[in-house]
């Protein structure tokens, strides 16, 4: 039995929570580095860090563009 498949905006949410708590890992990291002078641990999370971020400008486009759609075909 297949399971139910979600709609392009559920499935882009989901990604865009994900990446939004990932983002806040990384803030997280940053600031154990900064407090214990780890520059190892900053320059991980400044060279991972925007790229979280560009994920969450992505899950973003991605929710805005189907969402029209999806509210007026119900």
């Amino acid at each position: 039995m297949e399971a139910p498949s979600r709609s392009p905006a559920a499935n882009a949410g989901g990604l865009h929570l994900a990446a939004t708590r990932n983002s806040v890992h990384w803030e997280m990291v940053a600031q154990a580095g900064q407090a214990g002078g780890d520059r190892r641990l900053l320059a991980l999370a400044s060279d991972c860090h925007p790229r979280t971020l560009r994920q969450i400008r992505w899950t973003d486009t991605m929710i805005k563009q189907p969402s029209p759609q999806t509210l007026t075909s119900v």
